[in-house]
């Protein structure tokens, strides 16, 4: 049941893991660090203030992360913070950011802008249920080694429009849901994104090339039937997934 942390001598020269260091403090309401602590050998951050649910400020500015690699889940459910001054963090060596800012409802204000992450791989659930988040700027960020930002904005209510056209995504491999309920939104400039007109398959009948599934003639002296059997039962199968509950559940539909 501690409420109050006071570090304002302590020494973090030599720390390397500071990973769930405050997690579920959820009667914690205020830490005291140095004004500029130094952290130039911590590299894990994952976790570290996950559901300290009742801070409502933290002043960690001036923190020097530069040789940091994870912050997944840093600040997940911090649900109490209304506004997070980050903007001179250096996170270039960062590489999973996954939930970092997840379920922080009540966050109005970040400014992460200027952020360099250049060798970021995850923003999956990065801002989900950022419930009252209404704007953020990412258009700099530097996203070419991304691979998955899956639910990235998920439950972001009132988010109003979002800017990343700049980004260049050429590894990006999951972007499930990345917008999903997010019920304001009106204007989304989304990057390019490369189409894949390669073949790499030439011998199927159900060839996959890069964008799109393709259906291939046989050849003039091979019967149809085998190829037609196995689209029918492709069709058949998907189209059985709502017949259930349309059939046997139908007043829960």
């Amino acid at each position: 049941n501690i409420t109050a942390i006071n570090l304002l001598n302590f020494d973090t020269k030599n720390v390397e893991d500071m990973s769930s260091m405050f997690s579920n403090t959820a009667a914690l309401t205020s830490i005291n660090f140095p004004t500029a602590s130094n952290l130039t050998n911590l590299k894990y951050m994952a976790f570290m203030f996950e559901q300290a649910s009742s801070l409502k400020e933290l002043d960690i500015a001036n923190w020097n992360v530069s040789n940091s690699r994870r912050f997944n889940q840093m600040f997940n459910d911090c649900s109490e913070l209304e506004k997070l001054d980050l903007s001179k963090w250096n996170v270039s060596k960062g590489y999973d950011f996954t939930e970092m800012f997840a379920s922080c409802s009540k966050l109005q204000e970040l400014d992460i802008e200027n952020w360099d992450a250049s060798n970021a791989t995850s923003f999956s659930n990065m801002f989900s249920f950022c419930s009252v988040m209404k704007s953020i700027n990412l258009n700099r960020w530097n996203t070419i080694k991304l691979l998955k930002c899956d639910e990235m904005f998920e439950g972001c209510y009132l988010l109003e429009s979002l800017d990343i056209s700049a980004w260049k995504i050429p590894k990006l491999a999951h972007a499930e849901h990345m917008f999903k309920n997010c019920k304001s939104i009106t204007k989304i400039n989304l990057p390019k994104m490369e189409k894949d007109f390669c073949d790499r398959n030439r011998t199927s009948p159900l060839a996959f090339s890069g964008n799109k599934f393709e259906f291939r003639m046989v050849g003039s002296s091979q019967s149809v039937a085998w190829p037609s059997t196995c689209v029918c039962a492709a069709l058949s199968k998907t189209l059985s997934t709502p017949k259930i509950p349309l059939t046997e559940f139908p007043h829960d539909i």
